[in-house]
């Protein structure tokens, strides 16, 4: 039989066994996992729902991006804020109260926050098209806008550069400070209602 065959079978028992024994004594405690992780991960979530967790979520997005590390990486510390936040608007909306989490996924990714990307880049891709007076700087501009304006700022983060360019990294880090500053202050001063509707 092949190797890996071979590696597969030692060590299925074993595991299972593992598998079977801790099973076998959070059955017989009576313990949930779930809610041991839930309570251990709350300070978080009460943090990320603050407004200056706010303004460091979106600063850590742009840092990251501007590096080449896709922000998705970020995504099982934040998106259980994110979701945890429009459960609970859903669910205040329903007993027609108002929505009070703002670090939801709706904020960060239909507008407000990553308005043609990570970091509001589509700004600099209608600078270049429209205000460039290089043609090369003009032809990064016409091949990436199109993109921004579905929120895909790959072509720009690495094709203008952005990312390892501190003349364009540092905007980007300005932006993901000054546009979720921003956003957050007018969902909470009522400018904009906060999102309480998934999508």
């Amino acid at each position: 039989m092949p190797e890996f065959i071979v590696n597969l079978f030692d060590s299925l028992i074993p595991i299972t066994f593992i598998i079977f024994i801790g099973w076998l004594g959070l059955t017989a405690k009576n313990i949930d996992p779930f809610k041991i992780v839930t309570s251990l991960f709350s300070p978080l979530s009460i943090i990320g729902q603050s407004y200056i967790g706010f303004i460091v979520i979106g600063f850590v997005y742009s840092l990251f991006y501007s590096f080449g590390i896709s922000t998705w990486t970020l995504s099982p510390i934040i998106l259980p804020i994110m979701l945890s936040g429009i459960a609970e608007n859903e669910r205040l909306a329903a007993h027609g109260l108002k929505a009070v989490n703002i670090t939801t996924q709706e904020v960060f990714y239909t507008g407000f926050i990553a308005a043609g990307g990570i970091g509001f880049t589509i700004t600099l891709a209608i600078m270049m098209l429209f205000l460039s007076k290089s043609q090369q700087l003009k032809a990064v501009g016409r091949a990436t806008f199109p993109a921004s304006i579905l929120n895909i700022n790959e072509p720009l983060v690495y094709g203008a550069p952005i990312a390892f360019n501190p003349l364009l990294m540092i905007p980007m880090w300005l932006n993901g400070i000054l546009i979720p500053a921003v956003a957050g202050a007018a969902m909470r001063l009522n400018i904009v209602p906060i999102p309480d509707k998934v999508f």
